[in-house]
């Protein structure tokens, strides 16, 4: 099966790609252009490390999907700024980056435990939970929990589930679904719980209401976010915010004092921050107090602010353009040489080659281009107070050399188009310019249809015809080759069909015949011809490429119009194909053949050997392992019995010692089986359907598509 990395590399920019199974994918996904990711059914799941998907592209849509990111406190999203994707149902498990109002830690449990519940009465249990931005709750499949409120806002939150009465010895699972506000993304509580042994709990017990409390609620505030401010730069914007969840200060009054002049603390927005423009530059002793209740805390910090001192942001010029050859190994470094900061990050402006990716903090591109091409991308250098736009252009060349395949020589027919088929590989890409050379050049064209490019013309002279063909690709490489065609006059054919008609066949009805029909081409006897039958085939009847005709005794006369060809060439006769039952050959009960031996021994003279055998059986998987016997339990099988099975679908065959179907099914398909009964004398039809495999794709890749198209041969015009 395909990677899903593979199959987003083979979706159009902007197509959608439907998953049509919930499968897992242990993928680490990097999504950078416009596509839509659906699954059809139920939700598909994607688990990796951190961060387990990376959007950015803008026009991002994400459907039905699990995401779930397998590092403790791992990224499961990471968005770049701006792209904004549409989500919709997506269930995550780990942190999100970059989007608004869905970023900060998340304190719920995996897994809550509601037991004990005592029976036939409501019970009320509560949890406490740090959410970072505004969400809603709620249960889903369980129909007897309820939780209040249904809306959490940012930070801590006390929701109380009620469980309505239910009686004892009962189980409850289901799960409760956290959904944020701003975009909707869902994640899962497992519940679980049961009414069976109350009497192993005690009194305390049996009456607990917390069942969970995040470790936030427990724990003072974290003082080492404080002891670590960030520093800033005299006259230019400062910011710090002083986030509640990673402080752990929820419900807590904040003061600040000593702040350097310019600066202020804002408590009127969530979550509340230090910000403004420092005036002067030097240390400040900053003292935080922290107060609820009767809890006071009290920790100081110091603020550096630096003196202002611009710097232009330079680096060491960078080739133009980078030329390089397919999956050679590509390895650019940015050089600063000056610059204001020395925190510079770099970003992909445009988007890098497939194949190249950057180090965002080092500064270096790396990685291979493995199909040639021009490409182009822009790089962003930024250090906090310049900014920088480098422009990269790579040019690519093809690894293999310019291929022109066409063969020596060819023969057409005088008087006669034809199409010579001029094969260059990956001419798709490479741009081909094809010309004639040559004294004929002039009644000569090159064509193309459906990507196929073609020598096409027609002479009228019996001789030979010298053709050059020369090839220049877009990157200016040329390959020449000459062309023999023998030009020769239209052969005349006879021929003579064996055996006449009618074709009488008689025997056992119901049993199978077979009959080699031929058309003899006197002027050339190793001329290989196709036979097929024009129209439909009566039930039961197959006529194979090689001639041989087959079917079964029925007692009637069939008029049937067979058909010989090689190529252009073809010629068509009516063949009449009588056939007449033996009633000699007719089995009874009281005069059984002795192919049946003496399977009457032992047994109550009026019990004979009975059969039955299934009209349905079981259904298989393509390429799964596939076994089903033909006849019913209570069948009384005789010695020597044989079972004649004809239409057995492609990769199953029939066991005659164990009266089995076995194999392993290579097409799917309803397939009805024709099954000899020569106990009862008569023909059964059993009914076998195939499914597809959800493991398997056994659709034809277009390379075989293509195979196909180039492998017909054109001999001539039809027989007349």
């Amino acid at each position: 099966m395909r990677s899903l990395k593979e199959q987003i590399r083979n979706t159009s920019k902007g197509g959608i790609l439907e998953l049509k199974y919930s499968l897992e994918f242990r993928e680490q996904l990097l999504i950078k252009r416009p596509i839509t990711i659906r699954s059809v059914s139920s939700p598909a799941t994607i688990v990796e490390s951190s961060p387990t998907i990376t959007i950015q592209s803008k026009n991002v849509i994400i459907e039905n999907l699990n995401i779930v990111s397998n590092d403790e406190k791992g990224v499961g999203l990471s968005v770049k700024k701006g792209c904004k994707p549409v989500l919709t149902n997506v269930f995550i498990k780990g942190k999100v980056e970059g989007l608004d109002g869905e970023e900060g830690d998340w304190e719920i449990p995996d897994v809550l435990e509601l037991a004990p519940i005592v029976p036939n009465k409501k019970n009320r249990k509560k949890i406490i939970i740090r959410c970072p931005v505004p969400a809603k709750i709620y249960p889903a499949e369980i129909s007897v929990t309820h939780c209040h409120p249904e809306d959490l806002a940012a930070g801590l939150n006390e929701v109380e589930i009620t469980i309505d009465e239910i009686s004892e010895n009962t189980l409850l699972t289901g799960y409760l679904i956290i959904e944020t506000v701003s975009h909707q993304l869902k994640r899962k509580i497992s519940l679980a719980g049961n009414t069976l042994n109350l009497k192993s709990y005690d009194g305390d017990q049996a009456g607990r209401y917390i069942l969970w409390i995040c470790p936030s609620a427990r724990i003072p505030v974290n003082a080492d976010i404080l002891r670590n401010l960030p520093e800033g730069t005299q006259s230019e914007p400062y910011g710090f915010v002083l986030d509640e969840s990673r402080l752990k200060s929820e419900g807590y009054d904040i003061r600040i004092e000593g702040l350097p002049e310019g600066l202020f603390f804002n408590n009127a927005i969530s979550p509340p921050r230090i910000e403004g423009i420092p005036k002067h530059f030097g240390e400040s002793r900053i003292k935080f107090r922290f107060k609820k209740g009767n809890l006071n805390y009290k920790y100081l910090s110091k603020l550096i602010i630096n003196e202002k001192v611009i710097v232009p942001l330079k680096i060491t010029p960078v080739q133009d353009p980078v030329s390089l050859i397919e999956d050679e190994m590509v390895s650019i470094k940015f050089d600063i040489v000056s610059s204001n900061s020395p925190n510079v990050m770099f970003e992909s402006q445009k988007d890098l080659p497939e194949g190249l990716y950057l180090n965002e903090s080092a500064g270096e591109i790396y990685g291979r281009i493995s199909e040639h091409g021009r490409y182009f991308s822009i790089i962003r250098i930024e250090d906090g107070i310049n900014e920088l736009l480098q422009p990269l252009r790579f040019h690519v060349k093809p690894k293999h050399p310019l291929k022109l395949n066409i063969g020596e020589s060819c023969q057409v027919y005088k008087g006669k188009k034809f199409n010579v088929p001029i094969i260059i590989e990956d001419s798709a890409r490479l741009s081909p310019g094809i010309m004639l050379a040559g004294s004929h050049s002039d009644t000569l064209s090159v064509e193309s249809a459906e990507g196929n490019i073609f020598l096409s013309g027609k002479f009228t002279e019996v001789k030979d015809y010298h053709v050059g063909i020369i090839v220049e690709d877009t990157y200016k490489r040329s390959i020449r080759k000459t062309l023999l065609i023998r030009c020769v006059d239209n052969p005349g054919y006879t021929f003579q069909w064996i055996p006449d008609s009618p074709i009488c066949v008689k025997g056992r009805r119901h049993s199978r015949f077979s009959e080699a029909i031929k058309a003899v081409v006197n002027e050339d006897h190793k001329l290989k011809l196709k036979y097929s039958c024009v129209g439909n085939l009566p039930a039961g009847f197959f006529m194979g490429e090689d001639g041989w005709f087959s079917g079964k005794i029925d007692g009637m006369s069939h008029s049937l119009i067979i058909r010989a060809e090689a190529g252009e060439w073809h010629t068509e006769k009516t063949f009449e194909i009588i056939t007449s039952p033996d009633s000699s050959n007719i089995v009874s009960c009281k005069e059984l053949p002795p192919i049946f031996g003496d399977y009457k021994k032992d047994r109550d003279h009026d019990e004979y050997a009975k059969i039955e055998i299934k009209k349905e059986l079981r259904s298989g998987r393509v390429y799964e392992n596939y076994s089903e016997r033909l006849l019913m339990e209570d069948s009384h099988i005789p010695e020597n019995l044989s079972l004649e099975v004809n239409h057995l679908p492609e990769g199953l065959a029939y066991n005659p010692d164990l009266f089995t179907i076995e194999g392993l099914p290579a097409k799917a398909g309803i397939y009805s089986l024709e099954i000899s009964d020569p106990v009862n004398q008569s023909a059964v039809t059993a009914i076998l359907e195939i499914k597809s495999s959800p493991y398997h794709d056994t659709r034809e890749s277009s390379d075989e598509k293509k195979k196909k198209r180039r492998s017909g041969v054109k001999l001539g015009k039809a027989f007349q």
